[in-house]
């Protein structure tokens, strides 16, 4: 055996090159007695060949004559050879020093090397069961993973579709508005063309002097324009807005139906953009007489109207005419163009059209009202301020209803005598008339209700009519007053002789105007109405 190029560890004598230690250069180990099982082991993993004493001897004495012998000195007998084997080994144990011989060392070696591979492969096979339950483990986490992921791409699968049919449906929906959309301009085209042919039709029939044909086709627009709303009639007229501010708009559909056209509404606030310019020219449905325009009106209801004040400034001007004509001008006299030339108010048309407050309204902005018509009576309104109406001896009804239950008048004697004086014509004057000649002229207090006070926005924002006793005619009084007050918020009128009906319109004025008509504040939510002896309408 040739040891050229090796490094053998315990075979410096033979020639190789000895190491104190095993490396990855290292070629053979020589086990002889000192040799421990760690570094057996250390070989093994390294790699490294081991040999006993005798084995490494023999290899390196029964190598062919072209391998290098090991030493100088001639090979021994056989028999020393022999001898020397079975010289015995003196080995240091733990219990002492013991002799044994080669073959005994040599078996006790094996032994060990044997005890050393068993604990080897006992830890290995640990390592490979700890790591096939890692594998399992892992395994496991994956194939959760794995249904995890397919979830979710059954889930990515059902959004995509649910998607895709939600895109669809809002393709549909947007063609189906675009559709509608289509088919109202055109509608709304065709109702534009068609109101400027009707007002072209009256405006021939008043030059041809066909009153017949006339009311014929009032009735025809006012079908057409009869309960639509500022923002319908915007789209039917084909207008654009051109108010300073939304809330322009809206305090010209609020204003009394009275207000001529060169009425100026107090400025908005600040924040409110300034207004642009007026229409260089007249929109459609306004290319005809002021004649023709105004009797195209003629038969449409005054909510309607004044929701057409909302449209833009020139129907604001047009609505004013037309409603300032029907309750305001007088016979012969042309339609008034300010409040100052305003002396005559229909408070009948008034009543009618569900705006009796429009009458105390009246009273405080229209400085030379002198008449107030209705139901075939006159009411002089300079009579009225003038006149004593606040008699409490007079107004004692508790004992003064009909068979029905129901207070059947207002005043009584010299309160009610001095009301009739103040209002001419044939008979008692209706109810309706007599209320709103007090709430539009009345001073001081009348059955117990601050009438004065309450037209001129000066009562306080709490009011308190509770238990004075006011009947029906006495509920219609407050509900023609309310809507000429701003800063009350609170009127409490419980525990009086109201009907149904009379408890209705105020409960709906109240609501209308944000003004609670109970003790209650808006804020509160809950009562104790117990003892109050409440009756139905209360």
């Amino acid at each position: 055996m040739s040891l050229s190029g090796k490094t053998i560890v315990a075979a410096e004598s033979a020639g190789a090159k000895v190491g104190s230690s095993i490396t990855t250069n290292t070629s053979i180990l020589v086990a002889g007695l000192g040799a421990g099982a760690e570094e057996e082991d250390d070989a093994k993993a390294k790699g490294v060949e081991i040999r006993t004493e005798d084995q490494f001897v023999a290899a390196v004495g029964g190598g062919k004559e072209k391998d290098a012998p090991l030493a100088e000195e001639p090979e021994e007998a056989p028999k020393a050879k022999k001898a020397k084997h079975d010289e015995p080994i003196r080995v240091s144990a733990r219990d002492g020093e013991v002799t044994l011989s080669r073959d005994a060392l040599e078996q006790c070696a094996q032994d060990r090397a044997l005890r050393a591979y068993a604990v080897a492969t006992d830890a290995l096979a640990a390592r490979v069961a700890a790591a096939k339950a890692a594998l399992s483990e892992e395994d496991a986490r994956l194939e959760d993973l794995r249904a995890r992921l397919e979830d979710l791409r059954a889930k990515l699968r059902k959004a995509e579709a649910s998607h895709e049919a939600a895109v669809e449906e809002l393709c549909a929906a947007r063609a189906e508005e675009e559709l509608h959309a289509a088919q109202a301009d055109k509608e709304h085209h065709a109702a534009r063309a068609w109101l400027l042919q009707q007002t072209k039709l009256i405006e021939d029939a008043l030059y041809l002097d066909a009153p017949t044909a006339v009311k014929n086709i009032q009735h025809v627009i006012a079908s057409r324009l009869n309960g639509k709303c500022a923002s319908e009639l915007c789209v039917l007229l084909g207008a654009d807005r051109d108010f300073g501010s939304a809330e322009e708009g809206a305090a010209s559909i609020a204003e009394p139906v009275f207000v001529p056209e060169g009425f100026e509404a107090p400025p908005q606030s600040a924040s409110s953009s300034t207004a642009p310019p007026a229409l260089l020219h007249q929109p459609p449905f306004l290319d005809a007489t002021e004649d023709a325009m105004e009797a195209a009106l003629g038969l449409v209801d005054v909510a309607t109207i004044a929701e057409l004040k909302g449209v833009d400034r020139v129907r604001r001007a047009l609505a004013r005419r037309v409603l300032c004509a029907r309750f305001c001008r007088r016979d012969g006299q042309p339609v008034p163009t300010l409040l100052d030339a305003i002396t005559d108010l229909d408070v009948e048309q008034l009543i009618e059209a569900g705006r009796p407050g429009d009458a105390a309204i009246a009273g405080r902005m229209v400085p030379g009202l002198a008449r107030l018509h209705g139901y075939g009576h006159v009411v002089d309104v300079a009579a009225i301020r003038a006149a004593n109406l606040d008699d409490e001896e007079d107004n004692d009804v508790d004992d003064d209803m009909d068979d029905e239950g129901e207070v059947g008048f207002f005043l009584l004697g010299t309160a009610k005598d001095a009301l009739n004086s103040c209002i001419s014509g044939e008979g008692e004057p209706p109810l309706e008339l007599a209320i709103a000649a007090v709430a539009c002229a009345g001073l001081g207090v009348v059955c117990g209700i601050p009438v004065q006070q309450m037209r001129e926005d000066s009562v306080t924002a709490e009011l308190d009519l509770s238990d004075r006793g006011l009947h029906v005619a006495a509920a219609m009084l407050v509900a023609y007053l309310l809507p000429a007050t701003s800063v009350l918020k609170k009127c409490n009128l419980l525990k009086n002789s109201f009907d149904i009906e009379s408890a209705t319109m105020l409960a709906k004025i109240g609501a209308d105007k944000g003004i609670m008509l109970t003790s209650m504040t808006r804020d509160q939510t809950k009562a104790d109405l117990s003892g109050q002896d409440l009756q139905p309408a209360g």
